[in-house]
């Protein structure tokens, strides 16, 4: 069955993110990539990987409602 992720970003089809997509995917597990909005309402565990003073921006362009019920580190 796998780990199914994925990660967010303004810029989901970018060069690093496809090449992290490619070395993160095989049998095991399955890695993707698209907006921070679709990554939150995708996860049940949220990692925010940014500056503490640009959480609230990272929550807005989520979607605070892909938060309810999560847990995020």
């Amino acid at each position: 069955m796998g780990t199914q992720s994925k990660i967010g970003s303004r810029d989901p089809n970018k060069k690093d993110i496809a090449q992290w997509i490619s070395n993160h995917t095989g049998e095991e597990g399955k890695a993707s990539s698209g907006s921070f909005a679709e990554a939150a309402a995708f996860a049940e565990l949220l990692v925010l990987g940014t500056l503490w003073d640009g959480i609230p921006n990272v929550i807005k362009i989520a979607d605070q409602k892909n938060f309810v019920g999560k847990i995020v580190h």
